[in-house]
């Protein structure tokens, strides 16, 4: 279904572009801002290389606050530093999104939130780096034009609807 309203969805590689690790972490950066009590989003960018919790770390925080029902509800109970300062890096990347989508639209945010945690170096390094970069390229530029561009609710929930159908 997304093929039909003209969003990409193969990677250079011929695989689905979606389910690739740098459009994921893309897409959750945007299903965060949309939503910060998803915590499957703020696993995902909690974990990855731009804000570099370990899992030990994540395990730390969910176990000192179990009466809470949500993950992102525990990160205000952080005392440890060495976390702190990794929450921060994602407190002032999620701040830099909602400063732009005020003012900007879903493009301007995907290109704020790639050249503020360098993004395609990082994916660059990884297994068929230049195909990632490339597919971040595809990804953003995409949504030029497009009516959802504006719309970051629009967008999310077009995708949640059709189930990740791509």
């Amino acid at each position: 279904r997304l093929r039909e309203r003209g969003i990409p969805v193969e990677d250079f590689g011929g695989e689905d572009l979606f389910s690739s690790y740098e459009i994921q972490l893309l897409y959750n950066y945007l299903k965060l801002l949309n939503n910060s009590s998803d915590d499957l989003a703020l696993a995902t960018l909690l974990s990855s290389p731009v804000v570099n919790l370990s899992e030990e770390e994540m395990l730390d925080i969910r176990q000192s606050c179990t009466d809470k029902k949500f993950y992102y509800e525990c990160l205000s109970s952080v005392t440890d530093e060495k976390i702190l300062e990794k929450l921060n890096k994602l407190d002032n990347l999620l701040n830099l999104g909602r400063r732009t989508l005020c003012n900007g639209t879903v493009y301007d945010c995907l290109n704020a939130f790639v050249q503020a945690t360098n993004l395609q170096s990082i994916v660059s390094l990884l297994p068929m780096g230049k195909s990632r970069v490339d597919n971040i390229n595809v990804f953003i530029n995409h949504f030029v034009g497009k009516s959802y561009n504006t719309s970051l609710f629009e967008f999310v929930n077009f995708v949640e609807t059709n189930n990740g159908q791509l």
